[in-house]
């Protein structure tokens, strides 16, 4: 299982700096990011630096996550294998819609995600 542990970190390490590059092209306003967790963090520190900042972050999890992976049995290591395969396939996702300026089944399930979290936001700020 060693190989496929190995070929999911690079996935998701490769998924994710598409991820932010494709974001850094698209965005021009922090307003136009659909996650308001990330707009948020933006809005107080920047696009660039909150998406190199959630860049590391993801890196230093990928690199945590995949070492677990690799110290213990196939059952950990399948888990790895496969949630990490939803979200390279996800972060992909996103970078394609970045790119394209057009979304997709992935991303349209990610922007209705987002609307939700954004109500649950607003609720509790009133």
């Amino acid at each position: 299982m060693t190989i496929p542990v190995l070929i999911v970190i690079n996935l998701l390490v490769i998924s994710k700096l598409v991820d932010v590059l494709s974001t850094l092209a698209r965005i021009r306003s922090v307003n136009v990011e659909s996650n308001p967790l990330a707009r948020g963090l933006m809005k107080k520190m920047g696009i660039k630096k909150s998406v190199w900042l959630i860049f590391l972050i993801s890196l230093t999890i990928i690199l945590i996550t995949g070492s677990a992976a690799l110290s213990h049995g196939i059952p950990f290591q399948v888990f790895f294998v496969l949630l990490g395969l939803f979200v390279s396939v996800v972060q992909f996702s996103v970078a394609h819609s970045n790119w394209s300026g057009k979304g997709n089944l992935i991303t349209r399930y990610l922007m209705r995600f987002h609307d939700f979290i954004t109500q649950i936001m607003r609720a509790k700020q009133h």
